[in-house]
């Protein structure tokens, strides 16, 4: 049985001082010292935003890739929001 190597999803979100914001997420494929780009992926944010809700956008949107394309192998997300993170 052939193993799949795991989904690595790297999100980040913001927003700039006029509440402009936006989220996005690259995943890859393979090792980390050497990983294959598989997609990247974007999505506009509210018109008022702050980059929390952004952040949180974007640790959202691994969930909905995972749920539209089922596969085989772990996944991995990273993520810079230390208080999205700890957040309960």
């Amino acid at each position: 049985m052939q193993q799949t190597s795991p989904s690595t999803f790297y999100t980040d979100g913001s927003a700039n001082d006029q509440h402009d914001g936006g989220a996005a997420e690259v995943i890859t494929t393979s090792s980390a010292d050497q990983p294959t780009l598989t997609e990247t992926l974007q999505q506009r944010g509210r018109p008022l935003a702050s980059s929390r809700e952004e952040e949180k956008d974007a640790m959202l949107m691994p969930a909905e890739w995972i749920a539209q394309n089922s596969r085989q192998g772990g996944t991995i997300i990273c993520a810079d929001s230390q208080s999205l993170l700890k957040a309960t």
